[in-house]
């Protein structure tokens, strides 16, 4: 065989290893990608799922307080009754806002109310931050022992709206409202809906009031975000839930009142009349009622594996 040959072949044969093991590089890449793929499970891709709108982070301001007309709130005449049994105070230094029992150690509020605007935890101590129901016989007191914000879920969203606050003691047991899965009920039209919460004309008093929300497909907003004209007041409202009752006589929250939505500033005012430039805002129940899912799963496996005494 001519040297001329013994080249050619000796050429075809690099070539042909090369091409092998750059067939078996690309085959690796996908089996690792695909074993990752399958062993992240369902509820930690829809950790990672982006909603569909949002508001830049420069955008995110703190939005003030409004009253439309005159001020409906009434004070609750037996706040020892369900569901108000299950909305309370929550204290975090000088700041009180309205939060509710949505597990048996779990409470949801506004972010504002433990959060600053970089979404870091205000200073507190233990002393002073606690979660009360003082409107019972007894009143009944729990300390906060972690909070969970809106960002530690959704990872890619880095704005926070809400706060799920882990207590030291099982107060919601037996009294804690839910929160409804996506599409429990139908978001394209205005809802009725009973707000419940604190702030109102004695500052000391649970009060309520009947009043309407506004979905997304209204007013062409992120999708976690709620319009309403419920009566607020600047201070112990955030955080206050907006309910309605199912057929099956289930209490949920639709949404909770926050102040750390919006992209303009509206200070505290009193308007003739709703109209969306200046509504309250809120973020809606099935947008937390994942996050919230994903807790008590993860407290039940916890516990579950905890050997027996």
């Amino acid at each position: 065989m001519s040297s001329f040959l013994l080249l050619g072949l000796e050429r075809w044969q690099s070539r042909r290893v090369i091409l092998i093991w750059l067939v078996a590089g690309i085959l690796l890449c996908i089996v690792v990608h695909g074993e990752n793929d399958g062993g992240v499970s369902a509820i930690r891709k829809h950790l990672r799922q982006l909603p569909i709108q949002g508001v830049p982070d420069s955008q995110q301001e703190v939005r003030e307080l409004s009253i439309f007309g005159t001020d409906d709130r009434q004070q609750v005449t037996d706040p020892s009754t369900y569901p108000y049994s299950a909305v309370g105070l929550l204290q975090w230094n000088d700041i009180t806002c309205t939060a509710t029992l949505v597990a048996s150690n779990i409470v949801l509020t506004a972010a504002e109310c433990v959060l600053d605007s970089d979404g870091e935890l205000r200073d507190s101590s233990q002393s002073s931050s606690g979660f009360t129901l003082p409107q019972v016989t007894e009143p009944k007191t729990a300390s906060v022992t972690r909070v969970h914000k809106q960002s530690d879920f959704w990872i890619k969203w880095t704005n926070n709206t809400y706060v799920l606050v882990e207590l030291d003691a099982e107060l919601g047991a037996t009294n804690g409202l839910h929160l409804p899965t996506a599409n429990t009920f139908a978001e394209d039209n205005p809802m009725n809906v009973q707000l419940v919460g604190y702030g109102c004309k004695e500052e000391a008093s649970e009060c309520f009031q009947l009043c309407k929300i506004h979905f997304p497909s209204e007013f062409g907003g992120p999708d976690y975000m709620l319009h309403h004209d419920c009566d607020e007041s600047r201070k112990r409202s955030p955080g206050s839930p907006m309910l309605i009752r199912s057929t099956n006589m289930d209490t949920y929250i639709i949404g909770i009142h926050t102040t750390a939505i919006g992209d303009d500033t509206v200070e505290d005012m009193t308007y003739p009349s709703y109209n969306d430039s200046i509504a309250n805002r809120g973020v809606l129940g099935s947008f937390v009622e994942p996050h919230l899912s994903f807790l008590v799963q993860q407290a039940e496996s916890s516990a579950s594996s905890e050997p027996r005494t």
